[in-house]
């Protein structure tokens, strides 16, 4: 089934409540999402290599960092090479708000290479890929591709399900949409965990993500299989998992 609470709804509370005059949206208390360290394995259809990503809260106290790192091996390389991804946001009425994200596909010329900041004082965010720099206009609730796990994870420790995240991508505006596929127990390095898998598509796109969420450990993603005309391209498997504040390891606990 899809999964929604009504997205209209939604957009117009966001609206009303976070920018009804596209003010600079002001950071909630910090203790939304857990701060964390993960580090993950990565299964190409031509090699293998690594993921590591963190989630910390910024030392001003305004906000988060999420940043990962992706380090391919063997004929991955060629594919994937060695990328690494930042966002800055912050959180309003438990929403996260994008504020600068930065892709770096770590070749000489860097031709993957984009960045996007959002200026939600005027809707608008600055954009740029392959050297072409573009602004756009931005509806309340607009996110970068990499904090879409963050979303998703957000919402789900919170009991809230959404059908659909308008994200901002290659320049362009996207939505990602979701689609509850149940339950399932996956077995991991961290034993066999309960999860919740979520099918994900792009509008005006043939590849989809599987993505597995784990409720005991406040929803991170503990899998995911990416996948381009119809054949498995990529698998990420939870390897490790370190919790920075003593909230997330007591709820990881429960």
């Amino acid at each position: 089934m899809t999964i929604s609470i009504g997205q209209s709804g939604f957009l117009l509370a966001f609206w009303l409540v976070a920018t009804s005059t596209w003010a600079e949206p002001v950071a909630d208390d910090l203790r939304h999402l857990p701060s964390f360290r993960a580090s993950y394995d990565i299964d190409h259809r031509f090699g293998n290599g690594r993921s590591r990503t963190t989630l910390t809260v910024l030392p001003d106290g305004e906000g988060y960092v999420y940043e990962s790192w992706l380090k391919a091996k063997g004929a991955a390389k060629l594919f994937l090479g060695e990328t690494t991804e930042t966002s800055r946001f912050v959180i309003v009425d438990d929403q996260l708000v994008a504020r600068e994200w930065k892709f770096r596909d770590g070749r000489r010329f860097g031709r993957r290479n984009q960045w996007a900041t959002f200026d939600w004082t005027t809707g608008t965010v600055e954009a740029q890929y392959k050297g072409q720099t573009t602004t756009l206009s931005i509806e309340p609730g607009t996110m970068d591709r990499h904090i879409v796990v963050l979303a998703l994870m957000n919402d789900l420790r919170k009991g809230v399900t959404r059908d659909s995240y308008p994200i901002i991508e290659k320049s362009r505006l996207r939505v990602y949409l979701f689609e509850n596929m149940g339950e399932e127990d996956l077995t991991t390095s961290q034993g066999a965990i309960n999860t919740v898998k979520l099918l994900r598509r792009r509008e005006g796109s043939d590849n989809i993500a599987h993505l597995w969420l784990a409720p005991e450990l406040n929803y991170l993603l503990v899998r995911a299989e990416y996948y381009r005309k119809g054949k498995r391209d990529l698998v990420m498997t939870l390897n490790q998992i370190a919790w920075l504040d003593d909230e997330a390891t007591s709820v990881a606990q429960k």
